[in-house]
């Protein structure tokens, strides 16, 4: 079973290491495990792609490594280490100078996540303060600089505004901009194009992709949009029911899927040269986390399943090259 991403010796290009991850949440029908032993690496200036559909719980594991899981919720057990230093050991203190400083995370309600009773100029200079002091005048500076970065044609205008007065694509792209402030070393985008237009979407992944490239920023990127997938991730991990069932690069990914889960969400994928009149949809929904059937979380809804596959769970194991894992009794090949 893999928990443990493969490291060498000495090997400075790895940026994060996630391991064994479980958080949970106690509900009156029992104890919900959102996030149940998650692992996975990302290197420096790697973006890896989660997906999964609504409840497969990539927010979550986004939220658990910056530790903003909020009570009744706990994260259970294992590690998050940036850089050999794990996450979930350090002291509140020190967690908050990590996500001033380290972590930046783009979140998936901007209006949820900016403060309503300050200006756009108030909460973007703030966050550019927690690197370190600066001038008013450069303040001001850095921040025009950074909302124009994110296509916004009247920074000036915007700087005097409060989020109510944004709309939902203008509120994004300045959590956007307050997220890169920083230059962080890890940045989490959780659905971060969603309410941008396909023009400002593109501009905003390329912004992404070029910080990768100058800074070395490693970036994990929560998507459902599997074409954003194949234009921005290195490596892809596929979640299902709290757990990842498929990880492998992107190329491998899209090329050779072999959970039935995975070829599912590939399949529903339009086409150009596509005949068919509807999409393919993956038969039935999710299962509750509070009552998630016995052996494979997916059996209810694989045309693949067997016996087998309804009294155990299948473990992450690496099936092929360049560190490809399948949780799967029958992980299918391409073409089959």
């Amino acid at each position: 079973m893999t928990t443990e991403p493969a490291k060498t010796e000495g090997d400075e290009s790895r940026l994060l290491e996630v391991s064994g991850l479980t958080t949970v949440f106690p509900t009156r029908s029992g104890t919900v495990t959102s996030v149940d032993g998650v692992g996975f690496a990302v290197d420096r200036g790697e973006v890896l792609a989660i997906v999964g559909e609504s409840g497969s719980g990539k927010s979550v594991t986004s939220l658990s490594i910056m530790r903003l899981i909020r009570s009744p919720g706990t994260i259970a057990g294992g590690s998050v280490k940036l850089q050999g230093a794990d996450l979930l050991r350090l002291s509140p203190k020190q967690m908050r100078d990590v996500r001033s400083r380290r972590i930046s995370m783009i979140f998936q309600d901007p209006l949820s996540a900016l403060n309503p009773v300050f200006t756009i100029g108030n909460q973007l200079g703030e966050k550019i303060r927690t690197a370190g002091k600066i001038g008013k005048r450069e303040l001001r500076e850095q921040s025009l600089d950074l909302l124009r970065q994110v296509g916004i044609r009247d920074p000036e205008l915007t700087l005097r505004r409060f989020p109510h007065q944004l709309s939902g694509g203008m509120r994004q792209r300045v959590m956007i901009a307050m997220a890169l402030s920083n230059k962080p070393q890890l940045l989490i985008a959780d659905e971060p194009t969603t309410a941008l237009d396909v023009t400002i979407q593109a501009q905003i992944l390329q912004l992404i992709r070029k910080l990768c490239r100058e800074t070395g920023t490693g970036v994990i990127f929560i998507t459902h949009d599997l074409g954003v997938v194949a234009e921005m991730a290195d490596r892809v991990a596929v979640m299902y029911a709290g757990r990842i069932v498929e990880q492998a690069t992107a190329t491998e990914l899209f090329d050779n899927a072999k959970h039935p889960y995975t070829r599912g969400l590939l399949g529903s994928m339009p086409t150009i040269d596509q005949q068919r009149e509807e999409l393919y949809s993956i038969p039935g929904t999710v299962p509750p986390l509070t009552d998630l059937p016995t052996g494979c979380a997916f059996q209810p809804r694989c045309p693949y399943a067997t016996e087998l596959c309804s009294r155990q769970r299948p473990i992450l194991e690496t099936v092929g090259s360049d560190g490809h894992e399948v949780s799967c009794f029958h992980p299918r090949e391409a073409g089959t």
